[in-house]
Formats: structure tokens, sequence, C-alpha cells
């Protein structure tokens, strides 16, 4: 997972269309990282993410989608 582009004021922007050829771009990790788990959660024993998103959205991530698998 990586965020989505910088501009030159050193802002994220989410931008509306896809701007890679033949990829397409979603911005809704917490959605996405679900969708994952619930498609190959019961075929592995760990799941590892690499991410780009940064320190700060990494561990909210892992919080919510660990608080989600437990409950």
């Amino acid at each position: 997972m990586t965020s989505g582009p910088w501009n030159e004021l050193d802002e994220e922007i989410k931008p509306q269309v896809d701007f890679i050829d033949d990829f397409r771009m979603r911005w809704d990790w917490n959605e996405r990282a679900r969708e994952i788990i619930a498609d190959y959660g019961d075929q592995v024993d760990y799941m590892v993410m690499l991410s780009h998103l940064g320190h700060g959205t990494d561990v909210a991530l892992a919080t919510l989608l660990t608080a989600s698998i437990l409950c």
C-alpha cells in the first residue's frame, strides 16, 4: 500500500482518476486491507503488510484491523 501522490507544496493529493495506465488506484486502505484479510486470511498463518503510508497511518491501520479481527 502506498500513499497518494504529493504536490509541490508537500501536500498529499487524492486524484479522482488513475494516473498509471492499466493500474487501478484505491485510496480506501482500511477497506482494502479488510478485503485482503477476508480473501486470504484462512489460507495463511501470518500476513505481513508492506506499506509506504507513513508510520502514523500504519499504526492506525494495524490498530483498527487488529481490533476488528479480534472482535
